[in-house]
């Protein structure tokens, strides 16, 4: 059995072991040279093993292979003799997770077991969506996790950058959405659930610059990760609207201060509108994603109702009652961010919204809704809150556990899921881009809190992204992850111990 993590598509061992010299030598040309460099950088860096450059009889190679289509863009073929490395891959990116694999393989600093890999992902999307509205997260600690999730050969990073609590990404044109709604004055103590309500009485914000917005997309570049800004809307506003009331109902708020669902929302005047389309054309220049995020979840009408000036834009647009408010919103967004070459994403609320075939649904809070969604000729993220959301706690005995939002989605949970949806077609099966983990950080006020919610169970979430269903085993998996918690130990990171995985 191998030790690599995901475990790959096919792993033929071969008699032998491959014994690690003390310096390495290593080949590469044109298009693989980069990818080679990134790898010896980093295992110079995680290892004793030196490194030098050799042309002739090499003990490591890397091989842009034409010949090996069938990989895809994203697979690797790794092999490990007796007294040579290679790794050959279609694209650029097979040779980065090869090379993932190879450094996990070393290092162990024993001998390596010979071995052929062949390998490529289940799922194209391989998504974390961390949420850094409620609490604010430093770059130096997404530039940590981004690493672990290039380890892990995931390749996509939403970014959840506005909510009621907070709005951290700057916009040159409304300077106000970062100066007020990046800051609240106080942040609730204890569980939502926990009355009566008590706060701290401390200043909580944050914003990231467009520098830091630069350095992160760059970094997550590099390791193949795709990074998606999500922009709520129509609801999930109150910070915006504490800047900007004139695009709400008019009356001044504040940033919110508690959790749960705030009934201020954007009302879709043509001012409004206004608004939220200049600012998402900003965003679309800030990142080079193909798919910005539009939220569009938990849209409370109740503004809407009480007000004589929606029911009669609502009227105005022959609606049938302002509850379809929230369509002509995202259909209209939805038209600024696709004439400017974005596709757009949003929960699964916005798919009743009319929106073209492109438009993806993250599938998070019905189970039915990935069906109906393909059926209809949707591309879909599974994401489900039962499986999937890692803000939940991590065993059965609460009282044990950090404070957390609540359930119990303990590590074995996680791992046997199967996230394709049962019942589809062959065709249905190919609009299933992949799966996406969700960590929203309300009861999560640090970046070391945040790490013992992602780890480990970000491992077994790996594997359900890359590895076939048919090939995973939960006792194989606990046996490979002590040598990964090993390895999270000497980046610093503070993951929660799985007790099961360091008795084997």
């Amino acid at each position: 059995m191998t030790s690599i993590l995901p475990l790959p598509e096919t792993v033929l061992p071969a008699l032998g072991h491959f014994h690690v010299p003390a310096v390495l030598s290593v080949h590469a040309e044109g298009e693989a040279l980069p990818e080679a460099r990134k790898f010896t950088e980093r295992l110079e860096k995680e290892t004793r093993i030196k490194v030098q450059w050799q042309a002739s009889l090499p003990t490591l190679t890397f091989v842009l292979d034409p010949h090996l289509p069938e990989l895809g863009p994203e697979g690797y073929q790794l092999s490990v003799h007796k007294t040579r490395l290679e790794i050959r891959a279609w694209g650029v990116a097979g040779l980065f997770y090869g090379s993932m694999s190879l450094l996990q393989l070393l290092r162990s600093g024993g001998p390596v077991p010979c071995q052929q890999v062949m390998d490529r992902p289940r799922f194209r999307w391989r998504g974390l969506m961390l949420d850094v509205a409620r609490h604010f997260m430093p770059v130096s600690s997404i530039l940590v996790w981004l690493d672990v999730l290039a380890e892990l050969k995931m390749n996509t990073f939403h970014w959840h950058l506005t909510d009621d609590q907070g709005w951290r990404i700057p916009v040159s044109a409304f300077p106000r959405l970062t100066e007020v709604g990046g800051w609240r004055k106080e942040t609730l103590i204890g569980h939502y659930e926990d009355q009566p309500w008590t706060f701290d009485g401390t200043p909580h914000g944050g914003v990231y610059t467009p520098d830091d917005i630069q350095q992160v997309i760059q970094y997550a570049q590099e390791r193949f990760i795709t990074v998606i800004p999500e922009i709520e809307l129509p609801g999930h506003a109150q910070a915006a609207l504490a800047a900007h009331p004139e695009f709400g109902s008019g009356e001044g708020t504040e940033v919110l201060t508690s959790w749960g669902i705030s009934e201020r929302v954007f009302h879709p005047r043509a001012t409004t509108l206004d608004f939220l389309n200049t600012v998402l054309l900003e965003v679309t220049e800030m990142f080079p994603s193909p798919y910005v995020c539009i939220g569009g979840d938990e849209c409370p009408t109740t503004e809407w109702e009480n007000s004589p000036e929606m029911h009669q834009l609502a009227q105005d647009l022959g609606l049938e009652s302002v509850k379809g408010l929230q369509g002509y919103v995202t259909r209209s967004v939805s038209e600024t961010l696709e004439k400017a070459g974005k596709k757009v994403c949003g929960w699964e609320e916005i798919l009743q919204d009319g929106l073209s075939e492109n438009t993806v649904g993250l599938i998070w809070l019905h189970a039915e809704k990935a069906r109906e969604a393909v059926q209809k000729g949707h591309p879909i993220v599974v994401c489900h809150h039962s499986h999937l959301y890692l803000d939940y706690y991590q065993s059965g005995a609460p009282e044990l556990e950090p404070l957390a939002q609540g359930g119990c989605l303990p590590l074995e949970k996680v791992y046997q899921y199967d996230p394709m949806p049962a019942g589809l077609t062959d065709i249905e099966k190919q609009r299933v881009l992949g799966v996406q983990t969700n960590l929203w950080t309300e009861y999560l006020p640090t970046p070391e809190h945040t790490e013992y919610m992602l780890f480990p169970r970000l491992f077994a979430v790996a594997e359900m992204c890359w590895t076939p269903q048919e090939r995973r085993n939960l006792e194989g998996f606990l046996q490979r992850i002590p040598e990964q918690l090993q390895h999270l130990q000497r980046k610093g990171i503070r993951f929660r111990p799985h007790l099961a995985a360091f008795s084997r």
